[in-house]
């Protein structure tokens, strides 16, 4: 678990309150937009990768379940193998920069 401590001279300038409009916000507009664009992605992103096992958590069928699991994990496995010389090429072609 992480503590921070501040002083009340070295506080962070992300934590200090903005006083817009007579109003105090912790965040501009700009932040709050990102903020909720970045929230809704996650979201969207959480449900297209988890769907298909909260759909199988709430048909509470176990063998199902079971054999999509081991499917799903050989599946994946195959390809990683398969692609693995491609993503070594590609890793040491782009970690090279400008050269």
């Amino acid at each position: 678990m992480l503590i921070f401590y501040f002083r009340s001279e070295n506080k962070a300038p992300f934590l200090q309150p903005i006083t817009k409009d007579n109003k105090t916000v912790f965040l501009d507009d700009k932040s709050k937009e990102a903020l909720k664009s970045f929230s809704i992605m996650s979201l969207l992103k959480f449900l297209l990768q988890e769907f298909q096992q909260i759909v199988l958590v709430v048909m509470d069928i176990s063998h199902i379940s079971s054999m999509y699991s081991l499917i799903n994990n050989l599946g994946s496995t195959i390809v990683r193998y398969l692609f693995a010389p491609f993503n070594e090429i590609v890793y040491n072609h782009f970690s090279r920069g400008n050269e």
